[in-house]
């Protein structure tokens, strides 16, 4: 072990994990001074703030560096540079800080940067702030996992994880307990490269105001898998600020940085390989971004043949683009809304003649499920069925309030009155598309159109449904190119037919007059 500075020992009795016990001030070490080297199998290091060198706060060679109440501030290149296994620990009421590197004439770094896998993880943060920093708040290559961390302010994502498109499906970023912010970072709040983001229950996360997209995994998943007994949602809020980021990633094993076009939105996860994984959102609002709110279940390759996203308990609205696209299939399983968003609320799109290879490409399967006044089609598939077996509103939709171009809608079940509102579509006046590129980048360019509708339209496929209540719409109730058979509900006040189909028409206690 080596130090560098001056270092002045304080009393035990101050030290209370704010500036640890003692202070390591490289001020007038001189440039490229690294504030502390270790090199070892194992170190542990524990109440040291170290602030002020030319180098980097802390360089490891160890096998495992250990940090408990360390803080690494205000240096001119990163404040830990590992080449090992890290492991970073604070207090509760009083994180380990990494703030303010990379600043001044010459300098770059960001809070902390592991360039090698130690049983498929090399960073672990527990009670963790990593703020201010000119470059990402964290910068790994084997995964990271903890919890009660804060990433905030920084020049590049909050956290960013890079590893191999082969060996992605092993790594992740593992938020595990704890509240976790990562959030007013000029890129994104968390950017793997390769790799998954699983945040467990009990843990949540706050993503906000960052630069580009909320969470962007480029192959991988997203899971945030919540506790039901939290009272307030994860948010995935305001992201995608700016059209232009410093994107960091690992060149030669060692930190590099480009400018990028970075347009975002809230969520974007393509999924790994032909098994691309279950996304899963549950408890979360994800609002008000930029761009889309979610693009979910892969926008790089045409094969998905196991993917899928699950949703619950979350609302997706005000964004400045889509709702939900997906290339896999979509189940909102109970009290979700889409609503309010600049595009269409739910789109599942065709890239491959299949959607995931699955025969039911949306499904919902729970109550108070909403699509809702959305600047486009509230509900479109290109190819693949619909399936009901709980309640779904599509109301107030720019467009249609289904849309499905090849395939069927099928509605089967009980439902509470105005469970299954197709009502009020198409009035337009305009809507919005919102387009991906063929290479699957994540830029985006978006259309606008004169739009109108009316309920269901089905290009090519048999509508079959128990309580549908198609009223109020524009054009036609439901506009089909087959037969028809519904049970129920209502079909009445459409300013087209109620029901216009070229094949036959079955309708069995159909409220046709709303009287």
């Amino acid at each position: 072990m080596r130090w560098s500075g001056a270092v002045e020992r304080l009393d035990p009795a101050a030290g209370d994990g704010r500036d640890g016990g003692v202070i390591v001030d490289g001020t007038a070490a001189g440039p490229s001074v690294n504030g502390l080297e270790v090199s070892s199998e194992r170190v542990e290091i524990e109440g040291v703030t170290v602030r002020g060198f030319g180098g980097h706060g802390i360089l490891s060679w160890a096998d495992t560096v250990t940090l408990r109440r360390v803080n690494s501030e205000r240096n001119c290149g990163w404040g830990i540079f590992a080449e090992g296994h890290a492991r970073l620990e604070g207090r509760s009421s009083a994180p380990a800080r990494l703030a303010e590197n990379g600043h001044g004439t010459g300098c770059l770094g960001g809070g902390i940067f592991a360039s090698k896998s130690r049983e498929g993880q090399s960073v672990r943060l527990v009670n963790v702030a990593l703020t201010g920093n000119n470059g990402p708040g964290a910068l790994v290559t084997g995964g990271l996992s903890g919890g009660w961390v804060t990433a905030t302010g920084n020049a590049g994502a909050g956290i960013a994880l890079e590893t191999s498109a082969e060996a992605a499906i092993d790594q992740a970023i593992d938020l595990l307990y704890g509240e976790n912010t990562l959030s007013n970072n000029a890129a994104y709040g968390v950017h793997a490269m390769a790799g998954h983001l699983r945040v467990s229950t009990p843990a949540a996360v706050t993503v906000e105001n960052n630069g580009g997209w909320g969470l962007f995994v480029e192959n991988g998943t997203v899971g945030l898998d919540h506790a039901y007994l939290r009272a307030a949602p994860q948010s995935i809020r305001g992201n995608g600020t700016s059209a232009a980021c410093p994107v960091w990633f690992v060149e030669d094993g060692r930190p590099a940085v480009q400018t990028r076009d970075c347009s975002g939105g809230g969520i974007f996860a393509s999924g790994v390989g032909t098994t691309r994984g279950t996304n899963v959102l549950t408890q979360v609002d994800v609002s008000d971004n930029h761009g889309p709110g979610v693009l979910l279940g892969g926008c790089l390759r045409a094969a998905h043949e196991s993917s899928s996203s699950v949703v619950t308990k979350t609302t997706i609205a005000d964004n400045a683009g889509r709702g939900i696209l997906a290339r896999a299939p979509v189940q909102l399983r109970d009290f979700v809304a889409v609503s309010g968003n600049g595009g269409q609320g739910v789109a599942v799109i065709d890239d491959a003649g299949t959607v995931g290879g699955h025969d039911i490409a949306f499904s919902a399967t729970g109550p108070g499920n909403r699509i809702e006044n959305n600047l486009g089609d509230g509900l479109q598939l290109e190819v693949g069925r619909v399936e009901l077996t709980g309640e779904l509103s599509c109301s107030g939709n720019a467009g249609w309030g289904g849309h499905v171009r090849v395939g069927s809608f099928l509605a089967t079940g009980a439902a509470s009155v105005g469970g299954r509102a197709v009502q009020d579509n198409g009035f337009g006046p305009t809507c919005r598309t919102w387009d991906l590129p063929a290479d699957g980048a994540e830029l985006f360019t978006v259309t606008e159109a004169a739009c109108a509708g009316g309920g269901l339209w089905l290009e090519a496929g048999n509508p079959t449904g128990v309580g549908l209540d198609l009223r109020g719409n524009n054009a036609e109730g439901a506009l089909v190119d087959g037969n028809v058979s519904l049970t129920g509900g209502a079909a009445c006040l459409n300013g087209g037919e109620e029901v216009s189909a070229t094949g036959t028409v079955d309708l069995d206690g159909v409220d046709q007059a709303c009287l």
